[in-house]
């Protein structure tokens, strides 16, 4: 079992690249036949014509054939070119050597007299050379120039040198005891009395004799005035001489080394030569054709050995590829594009004709690629360490910001999966550039048809996984009611929430809107009910926010709405003749009430609902008594109160009359004057109440037949009911009495006019309420909607309800990281669809694993598998890369739904996590192809350039089905016939490792052959890359896991453009393809702990503060200061041929010594060296530590510069920002 270790792996290596696999042995060049050149062998002729005797015509020996050769103009340049200056570097070099570290006086005395001789040696000899050179020729014009503008004047102060030296004593009569410098120098005063050639005489010197030149000098005393003995005088005037010497030594170099040119110019372009020098010199250019092909013999013998003995072969060229888009004519509905068929590619640099045939069947339709939706769930963590979730939504996917804005010219695609984008180092960045999610969940019911007065709506969720940890406020929710021609924002008054509830509370006061049916096409809306509807979403705008978190995976059983209004005063009012006006006075009764008098109370709003309580506030108009009983004493209805009138109240219901308990009073049993408060509240439970149901409109008044809607009011009591019929008969016998005996008690007895019941007002106040439960329920008027970013979804009838919609797919409960929408326009399944998508290749996150990608399509609301879960065909690779993606559109996907706008089909792509780990999308294209360049005898080097985008518009034979054929971009792949260095090169390597990885050599070579854009391998034996246990974020390094293989690679920036230099990473499909690649040519037990990575790259920050030099602007100098710095540390970046090397160490007093070194430096203070120990994954920070010498913490691990220094001005301390 793996676990954390420290232990380093012990092998200490810095891997293969590119240019380690050539190996000089392998180059036919490296071991010729012969492989003299022609200044060789005019030099071997001179030395032989040494040896060889010549005789005159006497037959008599007269010294040898030297004469007939050296005088040449060419073999004066052929050892020039021949000229060995080793000695004389060696010797420079032990003059430097001494005068670094030599402390006896003795030996530094011998170094003066050997500078001495080196420079007048070096002298002679070029003015030897410039005595026997043509005038004319490059060698004489280049001697010339050289000794007049740089050596005449140095070689005359070095006289001067030497004259006073060797009167003080500084000069020996012999050189010893430097190397074996006394074999090729003689004693200056020997080389001195040689007569040297007149162009090292200054004009100025009036005369043309060499001795008398040197006579004439003047000995500088500025050379040495010090003591002889003291070895710190004696270095001193040593350190004069060099800068002479290197100066004469690099005069001399430049001429050997531009020699060669000189011989070629004598060889072809000097008409001057000897008769016998020429046919000579002729002989040498013809023998150089045998030489030539005599060289080809290792070469020959290779390709033999390979090629015949070992039956190996060059790789042929492999064709390049093009995607293809294709438009049918519009009286087309589908069109089979048949394998083979040719398309036109311009003409190859020959100018024959290029032509591309189609590698597949394909099936092509009117379908296009009409929208592009995208929902990121974003993973965050806290600082405890716990983690929370956020969701975006992109709209309009193929934009910058999601929304339609417009790209920057330096973006080349867009998030596919709308994952946040990352940077150089793979770190997502803090802000998303596309907006929040609009999510939640919605309510309609009859119960929330609620037109006027102060209202209140409370709905509770009952089920389980409520997150409460997190205090959910009213600021976290937002809310809707569907109103007459808009949404109605609502005041969530009150949130409360427990492990296993949560209740939300509105209050809606008197001047709100009304709460009306809801109308679809009004509203925008995707909800497919006709009830009022209440609509939450989250509102997580404020970044503390964490309510997507607490809620997502809470399961709901039942649902309770509750309604409670308190003034409901459009009413329908209704006696027993005719509809009345309620917000005038009227006669509930009529204007005769009696006995089963009715008056009918109509609402849709109230009665279509179920009431938990109802009070009736009834205001009487005109009561002529507070007390009811001595207004009609004389109606002889024995023993009365207020209570006495009574009626019935009964509830339609199911089109019947339900009685609402027992008769109630009308009036007030203190104050009939007062408004009367009926509450009916335990009567409403007893009658059996339908479930809500929306009324029609049109309920005005009430009807036979009608199945609710109205309460009645029934006079029930007293029996003469307000007297009216009996009012002619009781006044008539009272007034005959009165008449008869008219004293005050017989007029007292006279009756009151009855009342006529009348009233001012009446206003209803009610509480409503209903539940559902899931799964089973059926009954219940309550719908219930998921709010979507692109739509809804109703819960159906039977269904176990999640509060909010998971982001989920069949089977794996997780919640998807990334989804991509993809909305077809004019497709008509079944039908195959061919879909391109143009990646931006390598713009994944690097530090990401490779992803699964899930194919769906929508039907019915519901995301429905593929045939075998996949599509017909991927060449993406999991989208890492360009290719298409064929699908069979099944007959059962449907446009009509809707979850996503219901104009389209629509395909869904997704990744379970990390949805950075794909590409980043710069198109996608419906009816594509693919097709491969096909040689028909077309130039060799065709497949060495891209063919460019646009170039194939055209099928060699016209279809009429086919409209247009576009290749929107450039060809990919393909490669010329194997060149034969990289033959010897591939083959060597396969004669060793035989094509199976075995050792650590094997694996670097297999794959530095097979995939050349990868520079630089690095196999690490017992090591891996884990996982964390407690936190699956965290990556951690062993290096001591027996059985385990690690594969470092690194890109070949050069051929990266888009790639951060300092920082080389692998793209997420390339290390997958090495991966799998591999796999099939190793033990399958090792493969199955394979895993190919990108290098761990420790950053070398450096903080000092510096001034410098007068005149040096700061700020420019800064950033020039920082650049050097850069391509100190990290010259890969900036300098092709320099390898990225694993591991070392970096010395801060090797920087500190680079900075002060630098010519606009003055001086620099603080100086200090910080190590990054680079980012295991995309959530762990870099640490940083202070060192004096940077250590590797891993085997894979790469220093590189930190892309911004902190240097500080020491005046006034300007920072330049660290960027970790």
């Amino acid at each position: 079992m793996i676990s954390i270790c420290d232990v380093k792996n012990p092998l200490v290596r810095d891997g293969s690249s590119q240019r380690q696999r050539l190996i000089e042995a392998l180059k036919p060049e490296n071991a010729k036949i012969d492989d003299r050149s022609m200044a060789d062998m005019i030099c071997f002729a001179q030395r032989y014509a040494r040896e060889l005797q010549y005789y005159d015509s006497a037959n008599k020996a007269a010294g040898d054939w030297q004469s007939f050769i050296e005088n040449d103009i060419s073999t004066i340049v052929a050892q020039i070119t021949k000229k060995d200056l080793n000695p004389f570097k060696t010797c420079l070099v032990s003059l430097i050597q001494i005068d670094k570290y030599n402390t006896h006086a003795d030996e530094i005395l011998n170094a003066i007299t050997l500078c001495f001789a080196m420079i007048f040696t070096a002298a002679f000899e070029m003015g030897s050379w410039f005595a026997k050179s043509v005038a004319g020729l490059r060698l004489y014009d280049e001697l010339e120039r050289i000794i007049a503008s740089q050596l005449v004047k140095n070689l005359e102060r070095i006289l001067c040198f030497y004259k006073h030296a060797a009167a003080t004593g500084l000069v020996r009569e012999e050189i010893k005891n430097i190397g074996d410098c006394e074999d090729h120098f003689e004693i200056p005063h020997i080389i001195l009395d040689r007569s040297f050639h007149r162009i090292w005489i200054p004009e100025h010197a009036g005369t043309s004799n060499w001795k008398s030149y040197v006579d004439s000098l003047t000995a500088d005393p500025e050379f040495f005035d010090g003591d002889i003995t003291d070895q710190n005088d004696l270095r001193t005037a040593l350190r004069k001489l060099i800068p002479f010497l290197e100066i004469f030594y690099g005069a001399q170099q430049q001429i050997v080394q531009q020699a060669p040119e000189f011989l070629d110019e004598t060889v072809k372009e000097w008409s001057q030569h000897e008769p016998h020098m020429a046919l000579f010199l002729a002989f040498l250019q013809l023998f150089q054709i045998v030489q030539e092909h005599l060289n080809t013999l290792t070469q020959r013998h290779l390709d033999f050995y390979y090629q015949n003995v070992l039956q190996l072969v060059k790789k042929e060229a492999e064709p390049n590829k093009v995607n293809l888009i294709f438009e049918l004519a519009k009286y087309v509905d589908s069109c089979l594009l048949k394998k083979d068929t040719l398309l036109k590619a311009g003409k190859d640099a020959t100018g024959k004709e290029v032509f591309y045939q189609i590698d597949q069947q394909t099936a092509l339709n009117s379908a296009t690629v009409s929208e592009l939706k995208t929902i990121f769930i974003d993973k965050l963590n806290e600082p405890d360490g716990t983690s929370f979730e956020k969701v975006y939504a992109a709209p309009i996917a193929n934009s910058s910001d999601g929304q339609g804005g417009e790209f920057a010219n330096d973006e080349t695609g867009w998030q596919t999966l709308g994952a946040k984008k990352f940077d150089e180092e793979g770190t997502p960045l803090s802000v998303h550039h596309i907006p929040l999610a609009e999510i939640g969940f919605a309510i309609a019911s009859p119960l929330l048809l609620l037109g006027e007065g102060t209202r209140f709506i409370q709905v509770s969720f009952i089920g389980s996984l409520f997150d409460h940890s997190y205090p959910l406020k009213p600021a976290d929710l937002n809310a809707w009611l569907s109103g007459e021609k808009e949404w109605l924002p609502a005041n969530i008054a009150n949130v409360s929430m427990t492990a296993n509830q949560l209740t939300i509370g509105l209050s809606l006061n008197d001047q709100f809107e009304p709460v009306t049916e809801h109308n679809a096409e009004v509203l925008n809306s995707r909800l497919s009910t006709t009830y009022p509807v209440l609509k939450i979403t989250l509102n997580e705008k404020n970044k503390e926010s964490r309510v997507y978190t607490c809620l997502k995976n809470a399961t709901i059983s039942k649902i309770e709405v509750w309604t409670f209004v308190g003034s409901v005063q459009n009413l329908i009012v209704q006696n027993d003749i005719s509809v009345m006006d309620a917000n005038k006075p009227f006669l509930p009764f009529g204007p005769q009430p009696g006995i089963n008098s009715s008056f009918y109370i109509g609402s849709r709003e109230i009665f279509q609902k179920p009431l938990s309580w109802l009070k009736i506030y009834t205001k009487w108009k005109d009561i002529p008594s507070s007390n009811l009983a001595d207004y009609y004493h004389d109606y002889g209805y024995g023993t009365i109160n207020n209570t006495t009138f009574k009626a019935q109240y009964s509830l339609l219901s199911n089109k019947s009359w339900r009685n609402l308990g027992d008769p109630r009073p009308l009036f007030d049993a203190t104050d009939a004057q007062a408004t009367k408060v009926t509450l009916f509240h335990t009567d409403l439970a007893g009658v059996a109440q339908a479930q809500s149901e929306v009324l029609p409109p049109d309920l005005t008044e009430y009807k036979m037949g009608l199945g609710r809607g109205f309460l009645r009011l029934q006079l029930s009591e007293p029996p003469k009911a307000f007297g009216h019929a009996s009012f002619r008969d009781v006044y008539t016998k009272a007034v005959i009495a009165y008449a008869k005996d008219p004293i005050p008690a017989k007029a007292a007895l006279i009756p009151n006019e009855p009342y006529t019941p009348q009233i001012e007002q009446i206003t209803l106040q009610y509480l409503a309420g209903e539940s559902r439960s899931f799964p089973s329920e059926t009954t219940s008027s309550i719908q219930f909607f998921h709010v979507l970013p692109y739509g809804v979804k109703k819960v159906a009838n039977g269904a176990n309800a999640r509060l909010l919609a998971p982001f989920t797919i069949k089977d794996q409960p997780s919640p998807l990281s990334g989804q991509l929408f993809i909305g077809l326009d004019k497709l008509k399944p079944p039908q195959n669809l061919s879909l391109l998508f143009q990646m931006s290749e390598g713009s994944a996150n690097p530090l990401r694993e490779k992803q699964q990608v899930y194919w769906q399509y929508l039907s019915d609301n519901e995301w429905k598998e593929f045939e075998n879960n996949k599509p017909l065909s991927d060449t993406t690779n999991g989208l890492l890369t360009s290719g298409i993606v064929t699908f069979a559109i099944p007959k059962d996907a449907t446009k009509e739904n809707s979850v996503l706008p219901a104009a389209c089909h629509w395909i869904r792509a997704s990744v379970q996590e990390f949805a950075d780990a794909v590409c980043d999308t710069v198109a996608i294209h419906a009816q594509a192809a693919q097709a491969s360049f096909i040689d028909l005898d077309n130039d060799p080097n065709f497949l060495a350039q891209r063919l460019p985008a646009g170039t194939i518009s055209k099928l060699k034979v016209t279809q009429a089905e086919i409209k247009a054929v576009e290749q929107k971009y450039a060809s990919f792949a393909g490669r010329t016939k194997e060149q034969d260095q990289a033959f010897y090169t591939r083959v060597s390597e396969r004669l060793r490792h035989k094509n199976r990885g075995i050792a650590i050599w094997d694996y670097e070579k297999l794959i530095l052959e097979q995939f050349p854009s990868i520079y630089k391998v690095k196999c690490i034996n017992h090591s891996t890359y884990f996982e964390g246990k407690n936190n699956p974020e965290s990556m951690y390094d062993s290096e001591f896991a027996p059985g385990y293989i690690t594969i470092i690679v690194i890109p070949d920036v050069k051929n990266m453009p888009d790639v951060n230099a300092l920082e080389p990473r692998a793209s997420i499909n390339m290390r997958e393809e090495i991966r799998q690649w591999l796999s099939c040519r190793m033990s399958p037990f090792a493969a199955r702990n394979l895993k190919v990575l990108n290098p761990l790259y420790e950053k070398i920050t450096l903080d000092f503060k510096v001034e410098f030099l007068p005149g040096y602007d700061f700020n420019l100098y800064r950033n020039i200061l920082e650049q050097d710095l850069k391509e100190y540390l990290s010259p890969w970046a900036f300098e092709g041929g320099r390898d990225i090397d694993f591991g070392g160490s970096v010395h801060k007093s090797v920087l500190l010594n680079f900075v002060e070194e630098r010519p606009y430096v003055d001086y620099v203070s603080d100086f200090k060296m910080l190590q990054s120990l680079g980012k295991l994954t995309a959530h762990i920070t870099a640490e940083i530590t202070t060192v004096e010498e940077t250590h590797p913490t891993t085997a894979r691990s790469v220093f590189v510069s930190n892309s911004c220094h902190r240097i500080n001005q020491l005046a006034n301390d300007s920072v330049c920002k660290l960027n970790l």
